[in-house]
This record gives C-alpha cells, sequence and structure tokens, in this order.
C-alpha cells in the first residue's frame, strides 16, 4: 500500500502584493523547502532571484513563481491568481502555509466580493429602472429620475467591477510599500474601493428606499 500525494491548491482573491512580501516569501521558499530550481517569471523576462528584478514603481498583472523538488506555483495574471503544491510532505506543507499567510493578507477581499455582486446584482438594478420607465413612457415625477439615477450607478458599478476582474484581478510592484511615492499612490485600492465599492452601495442602497417609499 502507498500513500497518495493529496495536491494543494487555493484560488486567491485579487491580490496586490509589493517586493516586502515577494522578499518574504523567496525567504520562505529558500530557507525552508531548499528547491533544486527556482525561478521568478514577469511578462518579458525570467529570473532565478528577486534581486536581480529592477525596482519599478509601475504596477504589473503578470508574475509566476515556481519551483522544481518540491513543486510549488503561485501564478498572478490580470484576471485570476492561484498557489498549487504537488508535494505533501510535512516539510512543503509548513512552508506552504507560511506562504498562503503572506498571501491572504494581501487579498483585497472587499473588491473581490464586490465584482462578484456586480455581476447579477448591477444588471438588475440596471434593466428593471429602465424598463418601468420604458413602459411609463416619461419621466414624471422625483421617483423616476431616482430609478434612473440608481440604473446609471449601477451601470458604472459593473462596468468598474468588470474592468477591475478582467484587467486587474492581481497587482504586483516591484518597490516595498515604503517606496511607494505619495499616500494617494500607495493607498489608490483602497481610495478605489471606496468610490467603487462603498459609495455607489450607498447611493443604490438610498435611491432604493427612496422607491420603496
Amino acid at each position: 500500500m502507498k500513500k497518495k500525494i493529496q495536491p494543494f491548491s487555493r484560488d486567491l482573491k485579487m491580490p496586490r502584493l509589493y517586493r516586502d512580501d515577494l522578499e518574504s516569501i523567496e525567504k520562505i521558499i529558500k530557507d525552508k523547502l531548499k528547491p533544486r530550481e527556482y525561478k521568478l517569471e514577469t511578462k518579458d523576462f525570467e529570473y532565478d532571484e528577486l534581486g536581480t528584478i529592477p525596482k519599478n514603481n509601475t504596477p504589473i498583472t503578470d508574475f509566476h513563481i515556481q519551483t522544481h523538488s518540491p513543486y510549488i506555483s503561485i501564478d498572478f495574471n490580470r484576471f485570476s491568481a492561484q498557489i498549487y503544491a504537488g508535494d505533501d510532505d510535512l516539510n512543503t506543507t509548513g512552508a506552504l502555509f507560511k506562504i498562503n499567510d503572506i498571501l491572504s493578507k494581501k487579498e483585497r477581499k472587499v473588491l473581490f466580493w464586490s465584482q462578484k455582486i456586480a455581476v447579477w446584482l448591477a444588471p438588475i438594478l440596471f434593466i428593471a429602472p429602465i424598463q418601468a420607465l420604458t413602459e411609463i413612457g416619461e419621466i414624471k415625477s422625483v421617483k423616476h429620475w431616482v430609478a434612473l439615477g440608481m440604473a446609471f450607478i449601477a451601470a458604472i458599478w459593473w462596468i468598474v467591477s468588470f474592468h477591475s476582474s478582467m484587467h486587474r484581478f492581481s497587482v504586483i510592484t516591484l518597490v516595498s510599500f515604503e517606496e511607494k511615492p505619495g499616500f494617494i499612490r500607495r493607498n489608490k485600492d483602497q481610495i478605489i474601493i471606496g468610490f467603487v465599492v462603498g459609495i455607489p452601495v450607498a447611493i443604490v442602497s438610498f435611491l432604493f428606499g427612496l422607491l420603496l417609499k
């Protein structure tokens, strides 16, 4: 009897990483796993360690980390992100949990769930008011303007969420967080989340409440 290897696979929720995070992951790989092969890939180049990758303030959406013996693959691209391990020995599992812990803290969960909800909710919030106004044939009252505003906001929510999920699912910045210049540029994801998620949802909720009244 032989125990079968149980591969580990986990999809990540719209991660954003800086060079500091990649350095922490590389340290775990080199100190704990000591793989036979280790490489890092961007869209255009392949590297054998993080120190050889030039620092760059411009975020990228394609980045891959791969090791062999043991086999681990961490893939980031513009529409998905995943960590996969083909070995399940104790040493690999222990290192994997540490890497997974780093990645979990870098997930943009609010933005992830916002775009998931927007896929089905935004079309409803857009189509229902437009259909009702089409049947009426004209805008006669404040409530009709409210319905039109709700449809407009729902459309923006869907468009922005779709763009984020298909073009900026993963964001990797090849400088440390502290080196990222300016408060707004350093925290622009959180600011965008506030506008994309918080404000539209609050406005839609308010407008929906007016309609119910």
